[in-house]
């Protein structure tokens, strides 16, 4: 049915289920989050990977800013344990409204990810210091 799709293996961004019923695609869609499938669209079928999903609300939030986007710590790094957070960082030369990262944190914090709920973006300079002690 999926082959080749393991954690040594690079994840595709999505994958769309196959059942027939909601019931049959629930019970499809249990292997598949332990690989980190868990953000399902409206439509029932296609589930994003935790990370793509990140990546869609992050560049939807800055789409309109021009700034350097990246994630970075543990999860990037491949040190990442079941808890850990994703880090988000951002380089502009121009501040960023409050309300945007705001309304970004709380979109992200919302994500069915189990215990991944200090996802922070944060300005390059903030972010620095962080990651030059990794």
């Amino acid at each position: 049915m999926y082959r080749g799709e393991d954690k040594r293996v690079s994840l595709k961004p999505f994958i769309q289920l196959q059942g027939k019923t909601a019931q049959e695609r629930r019970a499809e869609w249990r292997q598949w989050k332990k690989l980190g499938y868990r953000v399902a669209e409206p439509d029932g079928i296609t589930i994003f990977h935790e990370k793509e999903a990140i990546r869609r609300l992050v560049l939807e939030a800055f789409k309109n800013i021009d700034a350097d986007v990246f994630l970075f710590g543990s999860q990037v790094s491949g040190a990442a344990d079941p808890y850990s957070d994703y880090d988000v960082g951002y380089n502009t030369d121009m501040p960023v409204q409050g309300s945007i990262l705001a309304t970004l944190k709380h979109e992200l914090e919302e994500l069915p990810i189990p215990g991944k709920q200090n996802m922070q973006a944060q300005r390059l300079n903030q972010v620095s210091s962080t990651i030059e002690a990794q």
